[in-house]
């Protein structure tokens, strides 16, 4: 039986092509498929047919985004710093800042004896006029006395007219102010011109009754409501 013959060892030559080809091979792997999907670089074209280079060019714009930011962050952490100062300053400057601001001051009306009205009240009223009933409702305040009210009729409309009296000196009726027909509500501000009364007359000329809430709140000494008759009708 014949022995096996061993095996000739490759040659230099042939190692050496075997090196080359792996090599090339290499080299257009990196072409044809590395620098476009890493890179976004296609030398050979390869790449926007395999769909590798819109890859490789998001992926080098976001690399760009990275480095851009990380260049800014000694930047950001400097502000931040300076920031933290600037908080640390105004704190330590509060006291002295709290010490020359004046406390806000208030500017009630001065009455026209020179003093200030009492505190302001706040008073609800409820009026029922019948068909064809009037009513009053006054407040009593000083001289540059502010007063805020707010009405509404239930039930109707009725006819309003502001109206005073005069006292002291002046005695006298304050000149009639605005008059409306056919309302339901109202809201506004008086200041008083003088000493004396000043508020409202209702008159409702409709066929049913109707029921007027008067909400009164400012620096005016008292009400004055009306007689129960005028509420039920007389005038």
């Amino acid at each position: 039986m014949p022995e096996p013959r061993p095996e000739a060892a490759p040659s230099a030559a042939h190692l050496r092509g075997a090196t080359l080809l792996s090599l090339l091979a290499a080299l257009l792997l990196l072409l044809a498929v590395v620098l476009p999907a890493e890179r976004g670089l296609d030398p050979l074209g390869t790449g926007r047919l395999l769909g590798l280079t819109a890859m490789g060019e998001e992926k080098a714009a976001l690399d760009a985004a990275a480095a851009r930011h990380a260049a800014r962050l000694p930047e950001l952490d400097q502000v931040t710093a300076r920031l933290a100062a600037v908080e640390a300053q105004l704190r330590r400057l509060q006291p002295l800042v709290d010490l020359a601001t004046p406390p806000a001051a208030n500017s009630p009306a001065v009455l026209s004896d020179g003093s200030q009205p009492a505190a302001q009240p706040a008073h609800e009223t409820v009026l029922t006029l019948a068909p064809g009933g009037r009513a009053r409702v006054q407040l009593e305040m000083r001289r540059g006395a502010r007063a805020d009210y707010v009405w509404n009729a239930a039930g109707g409309a009725v006819n309003v007219e502001m109206e005073g009296e005069r006292l002291g000196s002046t005695r006298g009726a304050f000149p009639r102010g605005a008059t409306r027909a056919q309302a339901e509500a109202d809201e506004g501000r008086l200041i008083a011109t003088a000493d004396g009364y000043q508020g409202w007359s209702w008159l409702n000329r409709s066929g049913a009754p109707v029921t007027i809430t008067l909400r009164t709140s400012g620096e005016y000494r008292g009400i004055r409501l009306p007689d129960r008759d005028a509420e039920n009708g007389a005038g």
